[in-house]
């Protein structure tokens, strides 16, 4: 049996608790924004494919298209409008070597070296992943 001077106050971990919701907050909010962003440059790319597309397309002289003007405006702007879509995921490939390296910085911080024998399993199991993976594409 602990007396009650071995343990730690309860304010401490309600402390410890309101800053670990903080800092989820705040991250919550910064990723959102981060996606918000993402769409505000996809949307500019797409305008200008578009505006590229319409451009070039009404410029062309119509004995040279080899289909329908409204066809090939319609595939361009559905590819362009894919823009939308790949950039959030294009700025979270660009900041998820920062959130790797944060992560292994505290896990080396707390846990020492065996964060990188973690690191070097987790790696290993990378190929027999892409493994099962392609075994379980081709059923």
């Amino acid at each position: 049996s602990q007396d009650s001077a071995e343990r730690p106050p309860v304010t401490e971990g309600l402390v410890i608790c309101a800053l670990m919701f903080g800092f989820q907050a705040v991250d919550s909010i910064i990723r959102a924004h981060s996606m918000y962003q993402g769409k505000l440059v996809g949307i500019g790319l797409r305008n200008v494919t578009i505006l590229a597309l319409y451009d070039r397309t009404f410029t062309v002289p119509p004995y040279t298209n080899s289909g329908s003007v409204g066809k090939l405006v319609n595939q361009m702007s559905t590819d362009a409008s894919r823009y939308l879509n790949v950039m959030p995921a294009f700025i979270m490939m660009l900041a998820s070597p920062v959130f790797i390296l944060a992560s292994l910085a505290v896990l080396y911080l707390t846990i020492g070296g065996s964060t990188f024998v973690g690191l070097a399993v987790m790696a290993a199991y990378v190929p027999v992943v892409r493994r099962c993976g392609l075994v379980q594409k081709r059923q």
